[in-house]
């Protein structure tokens, strides 16, 4: 694909495209970070109400800090 015109404009594609590829590089990179955090937290939320239900114990303390 040969894009023609002012420098300005070819300047403008280049950019474009490098926005482009370095938002496919993220997806595929880190994928979808607001869906992996809802999910950390929804289980630092259970251990949470596990410790305040059955209290505490070393184990539970060492994964909530893990998560958080």
């Amino acid at each position: 694909m040969l894009v023609q015109g002012t420098n300005m404009f070819l300047l403008h594609q280049r950019l474009k495209h490098i926005k482009f590829r370095l938002k496919d590089w993220n997806r595929n990179e880190f994928g979808c970070i607001f869906r992996a955090k809802k999910e950390v937290e929804k289980k630092l939320q259970g251990i949470n109400q596990f410790l305040i239900l059955d209290g505490f114990t070393k184990e539970m303390k060492v994964q909530a800090d893990c998560l958080q």
